[in-house]
């Protein structure tokens, strides 16, 4: 990572926050380590430096419940919605059924904006949460690039049979009657 980052690459996540202390996007879900924010961060967006500078944007901002956004009691409260979420009981019985709040809780942007930074969503979804970049004024490439020959071998997906073609009916041409001498 060190060579890839040396190499002209940035973090995204670690060049707008550097100094964010618990933000970690994979928890240990079996032993609720998102309820201790004991964890680790194993996804990144690795960015050219040069288009991280004219591009990138933190936008919003971490999640940070009102507290001081580098502190992990801030880390703590976005990883479970300020306590909403609660851990599983080690008696049996799984994870909690999926509440409406803490399922709405994980559209923060809705209200805040888009933001580059962590989009925490509720355990019952998954011990793992993503990463996001928010990008400003990228010209995007036209339609016409799929039609390239170079782009179209990397699209194999394109030149798949969806799953319907093969219960689709055909129609076939009628079968030619030749004559046949006796």
């Amino acid at each position: 990572m060190e060579d890839v980052l040396a190499g002209g690459m940035v973090d995204s996540f670690a060049e707008f926050y550097p100094k964010a202390q618990g933000r970690f996007t994979c928890w240990d879900q079996y032993r609720n380590r998102r309820h201790e924010n004991e964890g680790s961060r194993i996804d990144y967006i690795l960015v050219d430096e040069t288009f991280f500078k004219r591009h990138a944007s933190p936008g919003a901002g971490l999640d940070s419940r009102g507290l001081d956004a580098d502190s992990p009691t801030a880390a703590l409260a976005a990883a479970t919605y300020d306590g909403l979420s609660q851990p599983s009981p080690f008696i049996g019985g799984g994870v909690p059924p999926l509440e409406e709040d803490e399922y709405i809780a994980q559209f923060r942007a809705d209200k805040e904006g888009p933001s580059t930074g962590i989009i925490y969503t509720p355990q019952q979804l998954s011990d793992h949460v993503a990463v996001s970049l928010l990008l400003r004024k990228v010209a995007l490439p036209s339609a016409t690039l799929s039609r390239n020959a170079a782009t179209q071998r990397c699209q194999p997906h394109l030149s798949s049979k969806r799953i319907t073609d093969f219960f689709s009916r055909k129609d076939t041409p009628p079968l030619k009657r030749q004559a046949v001498a006796v």
